[in-house]
């Protein structure tokens, strides 16, 4: 993932060099290569940098993601179990306000600042799996492409608004 500058590289891979038991993530210059920083979690598949740069999402094994300060590169949050780890698809919104993850149907609207879940929620007839999520240049809605090649694209205002007079108190 690069940063909205494109001046740093965030790589949560392993080279065909090392292995993943003993490799970190790393941050990297994006004109030389060179290693800026070592992440203190172990590389795994997928990497975010929000759109303002100030928080970054790695995923760190089979079970675990992390929310990172993309200024300090302080672990936020962890997020374990079911909505960590390789197996999820995930975005940061570009102003920092939530994280987006897909695991097999279901939608959930994170908090960067604790991991804690702001919403969830299933996506009617999607396939199981995503294939990746991308926010709209006004910042305010994203898109997620499903393996069969459909797009669905959501607002989240829009769904709070709906949630809320789902459950009879919209005004």
């Amino acid at each position: 993932a690069l940063n909205p500058q494109g001046t740093e590289v965030l790589l949560n891979c392993a080279t065909t060099a090392s292995t993943s038991t003993n490799s970190r993530v790393r941050i990297h210059r994006a004109d030389d290569g060179s290693v800026i920083r070592t992440l203190s979690a172990p590389v795994s598949c997928d990497a975010f940098w929000s759109g303002s740069g100030g928080v970054a999402m790695t995923s760190a094994g089979t079970s675990t993601s992390i929310l990172w300060d993309a200024r300090t590169w302080q672990p936020r949050a962890r997020i374990e179990g079911s909505l960590g780890g390789d197996t999820t698809t995930f975005a940061v919104s570009p102003d920092d306000r939530y994280a987006v993850i897909i695991i097999d149907r279901r939608l959930h609207l994170i908090s960067p600042t604790d991991g804690s879940i702001l919403a969830s929620f299933e996506c009617p007839a999607a396939p199981r799996d995503a294939s990746g999520i991308r926010f709209h240049p006004d910042g305010k809605r994203f898109a997620i492409l499903w393996h069969d090649g459909r797009v669905d694209l959501f607002n989240p205002d829009t769904l709070r608004a709906a949630a809320v007079a789902a459950i009879g108190i919209g005004w």
